[in-house]
C-alpha cells in the first residue's frame, strides 16, 4: 500500500507560492498514491489580507488552531509523506515543529523565498532567537526543493540533500502571441514621433507592490510619460496613506492601467501588452525571488526587462530574451531600444518563449518534482 501523501501548503489557489510550487502538480502524482492538501491560509485570509492591507489576526489564529489538530491527528502516523511549503507555522519555534516530524515516512521541504531572512535578518529579539529555525528544519527533511541558487547556497549550509527546481508555469495556458502588429506593413516607426505607446507590463500583489518604487525616477521621466503605458496587473492597493500610492499621485505620473487579477484572463492580458518588467532592490530578500513572473512574460511571448538580482540573472539572457538594466539611464535606454524597433520585440519575444518552454514549463519538470516527493 502506498503511503498517504500530506501537503502542508502556505496558501490555498490564490496563493502564488502554492499554486505553482505544489498545487499545478498534482494532477500528475500516480494514482497510486493517494494525497491530501492541508492549506495553513484558505482563500478567504487573502481576499482579506489584499482588501485590507493587514493581516487577519483573528483568521491566522484559527489557520494555526486548525493546522495545530490536523498535525495531532497524524501524530503516530508513521507511514505518511509530508510536503511542507517554508514551514508548520511561521514564527514558531523549531523546538515545537519538530515534535510533529518525528517518525514520518519522508518530509520533504519546499522553497521559492528566502524566508529564513524573516529570523535572521530580524532586529526582534524573540525572532533572533530562532534565527536558525529555517536551517534546522532543512537538517530535518531527507530533501530540501528551491526555486534558486541562492536558496540553493543558504540550505547547503544546512544539508546536502537539496534540488533546484525553478518555479514555472503550465505551457497549455500560453499561446503564442500574435506579433503581426510589430510589422513594418503595421507600424511606421520614427525616432521622434509615434502613436504607439509601449505597454509595460508588472504583474504582482499589493504585497510586492513596493518593487515599482525601484523605478520611480524612471516612472517620471518626461520621454516614459510621452512613450510608455504602465498596465499593473495585481498592484491596487486600497489602502491610500501607502508608500506606492502616494509614489503614484505624483503629477508628472505615466498612464496607468490597474487591472484586477484574475486567473482565468492572466494569459490574455499579458499577451495584450508589449514588454514584460521585473525590477528589484539588491538586497538579501530579493536575492531568494525565484522569477516567476519572468517566465510568464516569456511563456506568453514578451521580451523582458528586469533588474540583475538573483534568479534574475539566470531566467534572462541578456540581449536575447530581452535586457538586464540596474540604474534609471540603463532601464531607459532598453526601453527606447524597444520603442525605436518592434521588430526588436518579436525577436526577443521568440527566442524568451523557446527558452521557456525548454527550462520552464511543467512538462519540463515534473519528474524531477514527483522524484523529489516520492523520493
Amino acid at each position: 500500500m502506498s503511503a498517504q501523501i500530506y501537503f502542508f501548503t502556505k496558501y490555498a489557489s490564490k496563493g502564488a507560492s502554492s499554486r505553482y510550487r505544489t498545487l499545478q502538480y498534482l494532477k500528475h502524482i500516480p494514482e497510486s498514491f493517494h494525497y491530501k492538501v492541508l492549506p495553513l491560509f484558505d482563500n478567504s485570509y487573502i481576499e482579506q489580507l489584499y482588501r485590507t492591507g493587514k493581516k487577519p489576526i483573528i483568521k491566522a489564529f484559527l489557520s494555526y488552531c486548525l493546522r495545530l489538530i490536523h498535525l495531532f491527528k497524524l501524530l503516530w502516523n508513521k507511514e505518511s509523506i509530508f510536503v511542507i511549503e517554508n514551514e508548520l507555522w511561521p514564527y514558531i519555534p523549531f523546538s515545537i515543529e519538530k515534535l510533529f516530524l518525528r517518525g514520518k515516512k519522508r518530509i520533504v521541504l519546499i522553497y521559492d523565498d528566502a524566508i529564513f531572512h524573516h529570523y535572521d535578518l530580524s532586529s526582534n529579539v524573540y525572532l533572533q532567537k530562532n534565527k536558525n529555525k529555517i536551517g534546522e528544519l532543512m537538517c530535518t527533511a531527507d530533501l530540501t526543493i528551491v526555486g534558486n541558487k541562492y536558496l540553493a547556497q543558504y540550505a547547503g549550509n544546512w544539508t546536502k540533500n537539496i534540488t533546484i527546481i525553478p518555479t514555472v508555469a503550465d505551457k497549455q495556458k500560453y499561446e503564442k502571441k500574435n506579433y503581426a502588429q510589430y510589422s513594418q506593413e503595421t507600424n511606421i516607426i520614427t525616432n521622434t514621433n509615434t502613436n504607439q505607446k509601449l505597454n509595460l507590463l508588472w504583474i504582482g500583489s499589493p504585497a510586492t507592490s513596493h518593487y515599482l518604487l525601484e523605478l520611480e525616477d524612471l516612472f517620471s521621466d518626461t520621454w516614459f510619460i510621452n512613450n510608455v503605458k504602465l498596465t499593473l496587473v495585481g498592484a491596487r492597493i486600497e489602502n491610500k496613506n501607502s508608500e506606492f500610492n502616494s509614489m503614484i499621485k505624483n503629477p508628472f505620473q505615466a498612464e496607468i492601467e490597474y487591472v484586477n487579477w484574475n486567473e482565468a484572463n492572466e494569459v490574455s492580458i499579458i499577451q495584450q501588452c508589449d514588454i514584460g518588467i521585473m525590477p528589484l532592490p539588491n538586497d538579501s530578500w530579493s536575492k531568494g525571488k525565484c522569477g516567476f513572473k519572468l517566465i510568464q512574460y516569456m511563456l506568453a511571448g514578451l521580451p523582458c526587462i528586469a533588474s540583475p538580482v538573483g534568479a534574475n540573472v539566470d531566467i534572462v539572457v541578456d540581449g536575447k530574451t530581452g535586457f538586464l538594466a540596474n540604474t534609471k539611464e540603463e532601464w531607459l535606454h532598453c526601453l527606447q531600444e524597444f520603442h525605436n524597433n518592434r521588430d526588436l520585440i518579436e525577436s526577443n519575444g521568440r527566442a524568451g518563449r523557446e527558452r521557456a518552454l525548454a527550462l520552464y514549463t511543467i512538462d519540463a519538470t515534473k519528474d524531477n518534482w514527483l522524484n523529489a516527493i516520492l523520493g
